[in-house]
């Protein structure tokens, strides 16, 4: 990912989450709705810190 794409990325879900607030009324699920997003690479590097947030 470029990182002109990685800041739409990061706009799209703020907008997201801002829009909808009920849906992410904490940090940790908008943490888990930016990461089912993820795929490959930046899934597999983020797991270890998902671990953290949900156990």
């Amino acid at each position: 990912m470029t990182a002109l794409k990685l800041i739409w990325f990061v706009a799209q879900i703020a907008l997201h989450a801002i829009t909808y607030p009920e849906r992410f009324p904490t940090d940790a699920s908008k943490v888990a709705f930016a990461t089912s997003f993820m795929r490959d690479y930046a899934a597999n590097w983020f797991q270890p810190y998902l671990n953290r947030i949900f156990n």
